[in-house]
C-alpha cells in the first residue's frame, strides 16, 4: 500500500489506547469512549503525511513514549479532582477531612501505580523508538514539510490535553440532575430536609439476625428517584429491649450507582451486643446526609 494507511490506522491505536488512559486520569473516565475516537484520530493525523513506513513507525511509537511518561502527571490530575469532588460532597469539616486523607492515601497509591507504569513503558518504547529512528534516518528518505510532519507531535499532546479539559469541563457543568438543588446531591439533603423531601428510595425487604456472634442486616432497597443515585449507603441501627440505641452498622448497598428503578440487595455485618434486641435501616450518601426513604419497616425484632 503505498501511503502504508493500513499502518498509520492500526499502529496510531497504541498511542491513542495509553493516551486515552491519561485522559481518563485528567477527567475521572468522563466519555472514554467519544475521547478514545478523538484521540485516535489525532493520532493518526499526526503521521498522515507521512510515506515511509519507518518514519511512520518512529512518530506513533514516538507518541505512545511520551503517553507512557505523561501517566505519573495524569495521575496528580486525578487525585486532585477527585479529591475537590469528594470532600465537595462532604458534609461536616469531620468528613471533609476523612475524605481529604482518604483522597491522598488512595491518590498516592495510583500516582506511584502510575509512576511505574510509566517509567517502565517509557523506558522500552523509547527504546523501540530509537531503533525505528536509526531505521528513518538510514532509509534516506525525505520526508514532505507539512504542517503534521514539523509540529505532530506537540499539537497531539496539547491537542489530548485541550479534549481532557474541554470534556471534564462539560461533564462537571450543572445540569438538572446534578445542580446543586438535585435531590441526588449528597450536600443538599440533611437529615432535617429528609423528613420534608419527597422519598428518593423505597425500602423493599429488611431482615435481621444473629449469628455466631454477629449482627447481620440484609435487604433490598429502590431508587425510585427517577435519576441515578451513587455513593448510597445503608445505616444499620441497633437497639435494647427499651429502645435504647446501642451502635450502628454501615455498608455501601451492593449496586454504585443505583439506577432509576433499579433493587439493590444490601447487608450489613457487625459484632454483636447482647443487648441488641432491634433494628432499624436508613439511608445516607457516603460523603453527604441521610435520604428520605418512604416504606422503612419497623424496628426488626430478633
Amino acid at each position: 500500500m503505498k501511503n502504508h494507511v493500513l499502518r498509520k490506522v492500526l499502529l496510531a491505536l497504541l498511542p491513542a489506547l495509553v493516551f486515552t488512559q491519561n485522559y481518563g486520569l485528567m477527567t475521572g473516565n468522563k466519555a472514554l469512549g467519544f475521547g478514545f475516537l478523538a484521540i485516535w484520530l489525532v493520532m493518526i493525523w499526526s503521521a498522515w503525511q507521512f510515506t515511509e513506513k519507518n518514519h511512520i513507525s518512529e512518530r506513533l511509537l514516538r507518541l505512545t513514549e511520551l503517553a507512557f511518561f505523561l501517566l505519573p502527571i495524569s495521575a496528580v490530575v486525578y487525585t486532585f479532582v477527585l479529591g475537590a469532588r469528594v470532600v465537595g460532597h462532604a458534609g461536616s469539616n469531620a468528613e471533609q477531612a476523612g475524605a481529604a486523607i482518604g483522597t491522598a492515601i488512595g491518590g498516592t497509591f495510583v500516582v506511584g501505580l502510575m509512576f511505574v507504569i510509566g517509567l517502565i513503558g517509557g523506558i522500552i518504547m523509547h527504546l523501540i523508538t530509537s531503533s525505528y529512528d536509526k531505521k528513518a534516518e538510514a532509509s534516506g528518505v525525505n520526508q514532505p514539510e507539512t504542517f503534521s510532519n514539523k509540529n505532530g507531535v506537540a499539537l497531539s499532546i496539547v491537542g489530548v490535553f485541550l479534549l481532557a479539559i474541554v470534556s471534564g469541563a462539560v461533564a462537571s457543568a450543572p445540569t438538572p440532575s446534578s445542580s446543586p438543588s438535585a435531590s441526588n446531591t449528597p450536600s443538599a439533603t440533611t437529615p432535617e430536609q429528609a423528613q420534608n423531601d419527597a422519598p428518593l428510595l423505597e425500602l423493599q425487604t429488611f431482615n435481621f439476625t444473629k449469628s455466631y456472634d454477629f449482627d447481620k442486616v440484609q435487604g433490598a432497597v429502590k431508587n425510585i428517584s427517577g435519576q441515578k443515585m451513587e455513593g448510597v449507603q445503608v445505616v444499620a441501627s441497633f437497639y435494647d429491649k427499651d429502645d435504647n440505641f446501642i451502635k450502628s452498622d454501615d455498608a455501601m448497598i451492593k449496586y454504585n450507582p443505583i439506577l432509576p428503578g433499579q433493587i439493590s440487595p444490601f447487608e450489613t455485618i457487625g459484632t454483636d451486643n447482647p443487648a441488641i434486641k432491634t433494628a432499624s435501616v436508613s439511608f445516607k450518601y457516603i460523603f453527604g446526609g441521610t435520604i428520605p426513604t418512604r416504606d422503612a419497616e419497623p424496628k426488626a425484632k430478633k
